[in-house]
């Protein structure tokens, strides 16, 4: 089954960074899709807190549900951590098993082929 046009697309780089970049010319864009788009151009980061802290009106492209689940996993880690900045910048990936395990399930995206363990770490 192909998947619905959509205006933007996540792009993972050979160095590991994820970024947006121009999708289907024929998709229009909703105020979510802007939303989202507009924070990673900004910072990776930004834009991985923006898709997991927001629900669109619309199904997600695989890639985008991808990465929300994922920034959704680093997010519920993060709020059992302890409080103060020391102990969020402590936190410990997953296990190199269970990171693995993600990269294996993602779906067909461009960079998929640069997409492990490490790169999720």
């Amino acid at each position: 089954m192909t998947p619905a046009p959509h205006p933007f697309e996540l792009v993972l780089t050979p160095a590991g960074r994820l970024l947006v970049r121009e999708g289907d010319d024929e998709a229009a864009a909703d105020p979510w899709t802007e939303r989202i788009a507009k924070a990673f151009r900004a910072d990776p980061s930004a834009g991985l807190l923006a898709l997991a802290a927001s629900q669109p009106d619309l199904p997600l492209p695989p890639s985008f549900a991808f990465w929300r689940d994922f920034a959704a996993l680093y997010l519920a880690r993060l709020c059992r951590t302890p409080e103060g900045e020391a102990a969020a910048a402590a936190l410990e990936p997953p296990p190199p098993g269970e990171l693995a395990s993600l990269a294996a399930g993602a779906p067909p995206m461009p960079g998929a082929e640069y997409l492990d363990a490490g790169a999720l770490s």
